[in-house]
């Protein structure tokens, strides 16, 4: 028996990995064929831009209902629909555009909105996954799943170019994500009756609390047992007839502390963005395709590593987890800069890759971990990183499709990089702020 569980805790902690390595990579293969789009719908820089950061936008709105959906169905069932909606959404996206001309640059649109709702979804629940079934081994689980975002970027730039190279089509490219994305659906299948038990304790748990608070909330209170409800509340999911009082005390987007991790997360993503998104059409001729392609691969490899030693390091030694955030946010920043400001030098800019790549890495991989180690359970983990994608995102987007409209306003690239230099010089501060004030749950 002991043997029968272990088997289906390592099933389901393998399918949780899987499901994350389509959590970033049709986006990413969207920006290494961005180009070809453009070409095949006579596209200019904002209508690129607009494809970009479509999916940020969608992502930033719909975060906002995601903790919505984990409460009425849970975590596991709304990660199995989110992947059936990244399939329905490519299939769209890439091939229902074929129909006509005219229109296809909306079925596109259409088609990333669909997929960009199911991201979404894996992207804001996946840590309360993690917090929910995997609190013995957190490090382990958010280094892994965390790693697997800069995996699925670097497959989804990685066969998106080797595919073009080898004279495919991009549509081919959105044909094999479909294929992949379909097996991690059929594996992700048995996880939903192997937690079954598991997630009706969780949810009975949580409606005995509901329970319990409303008829708590039908009694006259004196102010000292008001004062002690309140406690209650912050500790339990509020009834419908106190929610506004729990909201008072509780809500993340009166916390500082979730407010730092949310801009921190969407300026991190804003410079993740530029250098794989838009430094080739920065640098112009500087760079040429095959050298750009392997400077994106140098970010996502030592990325990968550093996101996975990252949180396993902090959740050992945690007095350093502050300096560990501080010092790489600064590292970061700075190679942000150098590529801004060595984009002729490629020597240099194979350097500068790397230190990118690695203090990406790390930034990303403990700014999520705080979501687990800020918060003491499941729904609070995904309130948490319902706001923080929402606010991160927005960000992300307004960064995407602003940077493409400055330059078809201005010509030039000069104003978006003013902003980006003006906005990364407040990174190492709320990083700072974001590991060390508290948020009460």
């Amino acid at each position: 028996m002991n043997k029968l569980i272990s088997s289906y805790f390592w099933y389901t902690a393998i399918g949780l990995c899987l499901v994350t390595l389509i959590s970033r990579a049709p986006f990413t293969s969207t920006s290494a064929i961005i180009n070809n789009i453009a070409v095949d719908y006579s596209l200019n820089s904002t209508q690129q831009g607009l494809i970009l950061s479509l999916p940020t936008f969608v992502m930033a709105l719909c975060s906002l209902f995601v903790a919505k959906l984990d409460n009425k169905i849970g975590f596991v069932l709304a990660i199995f629909y989110a992947v059936a909606l990244i399939i329905i959404g490519i299939a769209i996206r890439d091939f229902l555009s074929i129909l006509s001309q005219n229109a296809g640059i909306y079925i596109i649109y259409s088609g990333t909105i669909i997929l960009s709702i199911g991201i979404t979804i894996l992207s804001v629940l996946y840590p309360s996954f993690i917090n929910g079934f995997f609190k013995q081994q957190l490090g382990v689980m958010n280094a892994i799943n965390g790693a697997n975002l800069s995996i699925s970027s670097l497959l989804g730039t990685f066969s998106s170019l080797w595919l073009i190279n080898h004279g495919y089509t991009w549509r081919d490219v959105g044909l094999l994500w479909i294929i992949i994305s379909s097996l991690i659906l059929l594996y992700y299948i048995p996880i939903i009756f192997f937690t079954r038990e598991q997630m009706q304790q969780i949810r009975f748990a949580t409606q005995s609390q509901q329970s319990t608070l409303k008829q708590d909330s039908k009694q006259q209170l004196e102010p000292s047992t008001q004062k002690q409800q309140n406690n209650i509340q912050q500790d339990n999911k509020p009834s419908e007839q106190i929610a506004l009082n729990s909201k008072k005390s509780t809500s993340m987007w009166k916390q500082w502390a979730a407010w730092c991790i949310a801009i921190a997360f969407g300026l991190e993503s804003a410079n993740f963005y530029f250098g794989i998104s838009w430094y080739r059409n920065y640098a112009g001729e500087s760079l040429s395709d095959a050298q750009m392609a392997v400077l994106v691969n140098i970010f996502q490899f030592f990325a990968i590593i550093s996101s996975l030693i990252a949180p396993i390091a902090c959740t050992k030694y945690v007095k350093y987890l502050g300096a560990i955030l501080l010092w790489s946010a600064i590292a970061f920043v700075a190679s942000t800069l150098g590529l801004i400001i060595f984009y002729n030098y490629y020597v240099i800019l194979l350097w500068l890759f790397v230190l990118f790549g690695i203090t990406s890495g790390v930034l990303l991989a403990v700014l999520l971990l705080l979501l687990s180690l800020k918060t003491t359970r499941s729904q609070d983990t995904s309130r948490l990183s319902s706001m923080v994608n929402c606010v991160g995102f927005i960000l992300t987007a307004i960064f995407l499709f602003g940077f493409g409209w400055l330059y078809d306003l201005t010509g030039k690239f000069d104003a978006g990089i003013y902003i980006m230099i003006a906005y990364n010089i407040f990174i190492p501060l709320l990083c700072y702020l974001a590991n060390k004030l508290p948020i009460k749950s």
